[in-house]
């Protein structure tokens, strides 16, 4: 109960944010967020907090913590499934959660649901960590989708090159007729960061 209130002591008191309160309680900045959602819904100032025994602080977040184990119960189950069909072409998280919310109107909003269904999809995925310096590396592939077009009167789909320089913030983007390699190359020297860099002034 004492880190409870040294963390609301340090936000509302203190004034600072998750990642020094993190440091300075060794508590991580998800269970922090966590605990400062449910005492902002528990609808009770900092103020009158701390004229709240233990045991009725206590309560006060256990109580707020029931109703949560019952929505998170809910989204879980559906997470196996929505898992897979983010996959698909064009589905995003935001239409997940659309679909999420019709079935239960009164669960998570957006931000809780992408916050639990990442962490789903953390625990079943393997990830690769590429460390580098910034601007030391290029990304280059063609992005899923195409777009229409029309050449000579017939409708064509435009491949869309793509090319980020790591750690930069910046992006080339190209539309090409196809992915052989003539028009790889092509743009691939298009994209040339040294000529964007002094047309951007960097």
């Amino acid at each position: 109960m004492k880190h409870i209130r040294k963390l609301l002591a340090l936000t509302y008191e203190s004034k600072l944010g998750l990642r020094d309160v993190a440091r300075l309680t060794g508590i991580s900045k998800t269970t922090i967020s966590e605990y400062l959602v449910r005492f902002r819904r528990a609808g009770i100032s900092y103020e009158e907090s701390l004229a709240l025994s233990d045991e009725g602080l206590l309560n006060l977040f256990e109580e707020k913590k029931q109703d949560e184990n019952e929505q998170y119960t809910q989204v879980i189950a559906l997470f196996p499934d929505y898992a897979k069909r983010l996959k698909r072409r064009g589905m995003t998280k935001q239409l997940l959660w659309k679909e999420y919310q019709k079935q239960y109107p009164t669960g998570y909003r957006y931000s809780q649901f992408c916050h639990y269904f990442g962490l789903f999809l953390e625990s079943g995925e393997i990830t690769m960590r590429q460390p580098h310096e910034p601007g030391d590396m290029a990304y280059i592939d063609y992005a899923g989708e195409t777009f229409s077009y029309l050449s000579d009167g017939e409708q064509q789909q435009a491949q869309i090159f793509i090319a980020v320089l790591g750690a930069s913030q910046l992006a080339y983007v190209e539309a090409s007729a196809s992915q052989k390699q003539e028009a790889f190359l092509r743009s691939t020297e298009c994209w040339d960061p040294h000529y964007l860099f002094m047309n951007l002034g960097i």
